[in-house]
């Protein structure tokens, strides 16, 4: 009896396990690390160039960046990051700028071409289109991001004029400073649940993207603190060699990083196939809602039936 049910077991996670081999995720992670630290400081100019625009200050950016990014990348690396982000001079719309943006989103290009050999779909071969809407995404999440900041940033500042004017409970303000950070939380789910969706060429339902953007989330905040554990005892060679051993050290958390997000699109697809099927690919988010509004409106009974 057991080994019945040994040999079904292996008979389930077989074509599970071949599947995962072939999406090459731990190659893959590699590739979209590398991309990514190349995309990172032109993203960095480029929100240089953005904050004055939205007259954000530099110190409200950096405390998300500091809860995101391990402590040990964070201390290194904080003179360069001010240096981008202080420099900006609102030139958004600037040819400087929007070359920037262009070699930025590289790294969603690569990340695309991983996502979509998780999903084992081939990446449409048309590439001036292609980084076309990659600068595009890169622009909205960065937007998003912006928007998130901005409104936590400016939002304390609100609530401390209003309330007592109004004569509100001070509650408030205290609420208000302690759910900061668990709507902050709350908010990087839903960007990564936009980024899980919107990456593929894949036709995929929103809800199968939930496991996904949970275990990304939850991976990328763990291992922001337990990072320093793994650089302590296995990368401390590393940190001996100043600035390089930072960038080295960055590069580490990187492939981490990108590990736990292909991964995460390995759970969605299983779980994509496991309610509606075979995935199909898709030549885009825009074409397949308009094409599923299409057809709801052509299977709906007409009056005259």
């Amino acid at each position: 009896m057991n080994k019945k049910k040994i040999k079904r077991w292996q008979t389930k996670l077989q074509p599970i396990i071949e599947q995962y081999q072939a999406a090459n995720i731990s190659r893959n992670a590699v590739v979209v690390a590398y991309y990514a630290l190349l995309s990172i400081f032109p993203l960095m100019i480029f929100l240089g160039n953005l904050l004055p625009l939205l007259d954000l200050k530099v110190d409200d950016v950096l405390k998300y960046i500091k809860v995101l990014v391990p402590a040990s990348i964070y201390h290194n690396l904080l003179p360069l990051i001010k240096s981008f982000l202080t420099n900006g001079n609102g030139g958004l719309l600037s040819i400087g700028a929007l070359v920037t943006l262009w070699s930025a989103s590289k790294g969603i290009v690569n990340l695309r071409k991983s996502v979509n050999d998780v999903y084992g779909i081939k990446t449409p071969q048309n590439a001036l289109i292609s980084r076309i809407i990659s600068v595009l995404l890169t622009l909205v999440f960065i937007l998003i991001m912006m928007a998130l900041v901005l409104a936590f940033g400016f939002g304390q500042d609100i609530l401390n004029y209003v309330v007592p004017r109004l004569q509100l409970p001070p509650l408030i303000l205290q609420l208000f400073a302690q759910l900061r950070l668990p709507v902050a939380g709350i908010m990087l789910l839903i960007l990564l649940m936009l980024l899980l969706y919107m990456i593929p060429n894949a036709k995929l339902h929103f809800r199968c993207i939930l496991p996904g953007a949970i275990l990304t989330a939850a991976g990328w905040l763990i291992l922001a603190q337990v990072f320093a554990i793994y650089v302590r005892y296995f990368a401390s060679s590393v940190t001996s060699y100043g600035a390089i051993g930072a960038f080295i050290i960055l590069m580490f958390w990187l492939d981490f990083i990108a590990e736990i997000l292909l991964l995460s699109s390995f759970v969605n697809r299983l779980t994509e196939e496991h309610f509606y099927g075979e995935i199909k690919p898709s030549k885009g988010k825009v074409r397949d809602f308009i094409e599923n509004r299409q057809q709801k409106k052509d299977s709906k009974p007409s009056a005259n039936d």
